[in-house]
């Protein structure tokens, strides 16, 4: 099994290709239950890095995992630059749990996040194409077994933004918020928020529990009438994106 959490399809289109090549499938994290693992004796993690970390969602997960004694376990991180901290924090949740990981890897993807500060990522959809390759190599070395931990080390930057001052920046600098103005209640951002933290309430898109989210930008980038904000700014439409392989009724799973 391969369990992955993605916002705007880079981690899905990985797990994707991944699946395909090793005959595995890939199955969202909000699927499965932790608990569940017990009967894979492979099992693959893949997922995004957030603030040079794993997303606080992914890091629940594995807090809980339980895979079987003796299964071979690897892990496979996204991002637009540094890995971060990411692994060393999945290697460490599992390792509680009695999990070894075995291998470890990283991806470099268009950086969906830099649109909060007013980057265009989409230039950089190349690299979707240019990933496929390292996936294959990924699934080669899952297929021989093969032990690799070179992507674990540890990250500042990520300590920082988990103190309680760095967290309340970052909960600032990547605030979402639906404008009223231009929702029209259509209910897409609820069915694609991989955390379940939106719903549609008097016709309008309501964010929960802020707490939740996790800053996947997922509502972002989808949304068809650019109505999900960053601290309040519009994200203009040429701004938007996603793994160009991936659609919204991808993330519906």
């Amino acid at each position: 099994m391969i369990v992955y959490f993605t916002g705007t399809g880079n981690s899905l289109a990985a797990a994707r290709r991944l699946a395909e090549r090793t005959g595995d499938r890939a199955v969202p994290l909000r699927a499965v239950r932790p608990e569940g693992l017990a009967a894979e004796r492979r099992l693959g993690i893949v997922f995004p890095v957030y603030c040079f970390d794993a997303p606080p969602p992914v890091r629940e997960f594995l807090a809980r995992a339980r895979p079987a004694p003796g299964a071979y376990v690897y892990v496979v991180a996204t991002c637009g630059a540094s890995v971060g901290r990411a692994i060393r924090t999945a290697v460490r949740l599992l390792a509680r749990n009695g999990a070894e990981v075995a291998l470890s890897r990283k991806l470099r993807y268009p950086d969906s996040a830099s649109v909060a500060v007013g980057a265009n990522t989409n230039p950089r959809s190349g690299r979707c194409a240019a990933a496929e390759a390292g996936i294959d190599a990924i699934a080669r070395d899952v297929e021989a077994g093969r032990r690799d931990l070179r992507e674990v080390r540890g990250s500042f930057a990520a300590a920082l933004a988990a103190t309680r001052t760095g967290a309340a920046l970052v909960s600032w600098a990547f605030r979402q918020e639906p404008d009223p103005g231009r929702c029209n209640g259509c209910g897409l951002c609820a069915k694609i928020c991989p955390c379940s933290n939106i719903e549609v309430a008097g016709g309008r898109a309501r964010i929960r529990d802020r707490g939740r989210c996790a800053h996947c930008m997922a509502c972002v980038h989808f949304c068809p009438r650019q109505a999900m904000t960053i601290r309040g700014r519009r994200i203009r439409p040429e701004l938007q994106y996603r793994h160009p392989g991936v659609t919204a009724a991808d993330l519906f799973a």
